[in-house]
């Protein structure tokens, strides 16, 4: 379980909107459902979008005029018989705002005026915003593929607003315990997982930019063999500060323990395991320093959580879990303590 008041805060620092105009006025602890609150920054970052302006695009349109515009398609006039009506079919190109994305946010808009988790302020903003989408065809938000969605560079300001729709679209988030204001993450984990991961990095660099926070690519230590046909070692978080290198792996899973079929023992994921290690030893190799691990999990409202601290072949690999089911100071208090410890002893103690 999440707190509303967390999900916005991972939100805004993971797309940086944090100090953006219209967020220091909202009071994420004041929505009642996880809807009300996206539905809200839906509308804070439209109501921006708008003043830059629609994104657009050019589009092949096909018309029979009578005045040609354009290039004349004689093939389609003639299968059409449009000469009767002394027209022709013209194909040409328009720079139109009718684009995918523009479908995306309509769409998005209009499921959420159609939910009933939505309150009424909220639902009044979002009928504003639709006076803009006139030229604009809906779409169908189960059949988008947004694993391989791409924005182009001068849409980049669409980035966030897609990532919300993205949230409604999919269900992510959208089940609440009735009474709380809290979100159950039972329904994508990866989803989750890509904004638990995002937010972290994202925190680290705007908070503690001594640490040198990034998530580049290891290569591997081989002495022989082609590479190219080796899997990428893409790090969500690496940390570097006086010498020491910090791996961080972060992992959202409704269960954070793996539990034997057999015995019920609760243990941590051993691929997790395996992955990290793997990242640290070749990390260590080229590295002319110390190389640690960490592997953060999500904390979910189990009994028995991972928090321990292991030496591996030498390397120093830390389990612990972060509680997004807290107050977001005892979230940030964790993660300071984090940068705090690589900056005052050099290593993770």
């Amino acid at each position: 379980m999440i707190k509303i008041e967390n999900i916005y805060y991972m939100i805004t620092y993971a797309f940086r909107t944090l100090g953006r105009k219209g967020y220091k006025n909202i009071q994420p602890e004041k929505f009642e459902t996880i809807q009300c609150l996206l539905a809200e920054l839906l509308h804070l970052e439209m109501s921006r979008q708008i003043k830059l302006g629609l994104a657009k695009d050019y589009q092949e349109v096909t018309e029979a005029l009578i005045m040609p515009r354009g290039k004349i398609n004689l093939s389609d006039s003639i299968k059409q018989n449009s000469h009767i009506k002394k027209k022709l079919i013209c194909n040409r190109d328009e720079y139109l705002e009718n684009t995918l994305i523009n479908k995306i946010v309509k769409s998005t808009i209009r499921s959420l005026l159609f939910s009933t988790q939505v309150a009424e302020p909220q639902k009044q903003h979002l009928k504003k915003l639709l006076f803009y989408f006139d030229n604009v065809n809906e779409v169908n938000l189960k059949s988008i593929k947004w694993s391989s969605l791409r924005v182009a560079k001068h849409h980049s300001s669409y980035r966030v607003i897609l990532a919300i729709c993205e949230f409604v679209s999919k269900g992510y988030l959208l089940t609440e315990k009735e009474g709380t204001n809290k979100v159950s993450s039972t329904l994508d984990d990866q989803a989750l997982h890509t904004l638990y991961e995002r937010f972290v990095l994202e925190y680290f660099k705007k908070h503690h930019p001594q640490v040198k926070a990034a998530s580049p690519t290891i290569d591997w230590d081989i002495t022989a063999g082609e590479s190219a046909m080796l899997p990428r070692m893409k790090t969500d978080i690496t940390l570097t500060c006086r010498g020491v290198s910090l791996i961080i792996d972060t992992k959202f899973y409704s269960q954070t323990m793996q539990t034997h079929s057999l015995y019920g023992t609760k243990t941590i994921h051993s691929n997790n395991l395996y992955q990290l290690h793997t990242y640290v030893t070749n990390k260590a190799a080229r590295f002319q320093g110390t190389v640690e691990g960490m592997l953060l999990y999500a904390k979910t409202n189990e009994d028995i959580v991972p928090n321990q601290t292991y030496f591996i072949s030498g390397k120093k690999i830390t389990v612990t879990t972060l509680d997004l089911s807290g107050e977001f100071h005892l979230i940030k208090k964790k993660l300071d303590a984090v940068a705090g410890e690589l900056l005052n002893s050099g290593g993770i103690l």
